[in-house]
């Protein structure tokens, strides 16, 4: 039961086949990346069930066209490609007659690299609503952390990534701060290829 709300409010990557859906897919937006000017996407659907069943959440996947005759889809029942299906789950079951209806209210905002994603579902006399916010397991502490009032201090990930960051002057390579990584960090690096990796890493987000 204390577990229950981060699992209900938790978007999964699946592999769904199309007999497992109830009703006739709908688009819910349509991106046009050559004028697109927000990376947050929201809608209203309607879904329409074509038999009798249990119903579970919602299932999300992509058709998109890169160039005229280049097309790819992640869509049930078509080839496995390297991208999920995206489930969102209800917090109960719900049968569902053929001809049911299904009214749902879909966003997905982008916050730093990850979306986060908030769903309205109207369904069998039940009206879920439904955020992947609230399947983070955010506590008091880290709360805290990020008030306005206080005064932060790094932590020993910080303290690892600031020796990494120092040492982008110019001066040295990524194989030699790799290698002061691991022995400055033995714990936390198992190699120094391990400590050039996480170096690359933070040179190819951060240095010019």
């Amino acid at each position: 039961s204390p577990a229950s709300r981060y699992v209900e409010n938790a978007p999964s990557g699946v592999r769904f086949k199309s007999r497992q859906l109830l009703s006739t897919p709908v688009a819910w937006a349509t991106i046009d990346y050559q004028s697109v000017v927000s990376a947050n996407v929201r809608g209203e659907f309607a879904l329409q069930t074509k038999r009798v069943g249990t119903a579970h959440g919602l299932l999300l996947w992509f058709e998109t066209e890169l160039i005229p005759a280049v097309k790819i889809s992640n869509a049930p029942g078509r080839p496995k490609s390297a991208y999920p299906q995206l489930f969102l789950p209800w917090p109960q079951t719900v049968e569902l007659a053929k001809g049911s209806r299904v009214e749902v209210n879909l966003r997905g905002d982008l916050i730093d690299e990850d979306y986060v994603w908030t769903w309205e579902s109207r369904v069998a006399g039940n009206h879920f609503r439904q955020t992947s916010f609230a399947a983070a397991p955010l506590t008091a502490e880290s709360l805290a952390r990020r008030a306005a009032h206080h005064r932060p201090t790094l932590g020993r990930e910080g303290t690892i990534a600031q020796f990494v960051l120092e040492r982008m002057s110019g001066s040295l390579s990524l194989a030699e701060i790799g290698a002061e990584l691991a022995r400055t960090f033995p714990k936390r690096f198992r190699s120094e290829r391990e400590a050039f990796d996480y170096a690359a890493k933070l040179s190819g987000e951060y240095s010019e």
